[in-house]
């Protein structure tokens, strides 16, 4: 039962909508991130990997200008670390939707780099 879940909050997360759909905030994400279970840990890493291809699939389907660029090397516990150490940079954002604070920190730790002529 708990793989069935697992999957279809990846599968939500990875449209954008899980944080609105679930009413999740950045805390409860932590909370997630935080914990001794690892069910728990595996959501909150396929949460942010969801969340982060599935803006990176929207940005190129649109033709948009990528908002962050993720290294082709990151892993999940790599961001999963990131999440806990955003976390502890920005805890004004943590009430926010989770979406909102994961946007957020890819977006301050993985800025594209802009091509030089």
């Amino acid at each position: 039962m708990r793989n069935i879940i697992l999957l279809i909050l990846l599968l939500v997360s990875s449209f954008g909508y899980a944080g609105a759909e679930f009413g999740l905030t950045g805390t409860d994400m932590l909370d997630l991130c935080k914990s001794d279970k690892d069910e728990d840990k595996a959501i909150c890493a396929y949460y942010i990997a969801g969340f982060s291809g599935g803006v990176s699939r929207l940005t190129v389907e649109s033709g948009q200008d990528a908002i962050y660029c993720l290294p082709v090397a990151i892993r999940l516990h790599q961001l999963t670390k990131l999440y806990l150490q955003y976390s502890l940079e920005k805890p004004e954002l943590l009430d926010s939707p989770s979406d909102v604070f994961v946007y957020a920190m890819l977006k301050q730790y993985f800025p594209c780099q802009v091509a030089s002529d």
